[in-house]
């Protein structure tokens, strides 16, 4: 897992604004599983590049992200997603 910082303002390019940034890191030799983790403008935008031999189901790992990030949140106090 690899976590890169990204600009917390919004960036352009010909006038219009750069929604989502898509993160891929290196899937080495005898790695099943990379994810890239990139934050812009108050945001994380997640990369998945898996092995499908070693990795057969990777949606499920991705379901799973914004589970444990509420689980997070209020392991911490907080609460993004107010009823």
């Amino acid at each position: 897992i690899s976590n890169i910082p990204g600009p917390p303002f919004p960036l352009y390019m010909a006038g219009a604004r750069l929604e989502s940034m898509y993160p891929m890191g290196p899937l080495l030799l005898g790695t099943g599983l990379n994810i890239t983790v990139i934050s812009y403008c108050d945001k994380i935008d997640f990369g998945f590049l898996c092995c499908p031999e070693m990795v057969p189901e990777p949606a499920a790992i991705a379901e799973g992200i914004p589970i444990a990030l509420d689980e997070l949140e209020a392991s911490v106090g907080l609460n993004a997603n107010p009823a």
